[in-house]
């Protein structure tokens, strides 16, 4: 077996989900929240923090 293909193997398809869905609400969250809550503009940083915590479960998903 190659590397790549055990690494390849290890690799669950919700746990990139996860990683990439909290990577853009955390870095883009100051672009789509106004577009989700046109009235709330407070929301930037919960949804920052909701990114990070679904980035972090995603790379425990994958660790472990």
């Amino acid at each position: 077996m190659d590397y790549w293909q055990g690494v390849g193997s290890r690799l669950n398809v919700f746990s990139i989900v996860l990683l990439a869905v909290g990577a853009v609400l955390s870095f883009g969250a100051a672009k789509i929240a106004p577009k989700l809550f046109p009235n709330n503009e407070k929301m930037v940083f919960p949804m920052k923090l909701i990114g990070l915590g679904l980035a972090v479960i995603g790379a425990l998903i994958t660790f472990f």
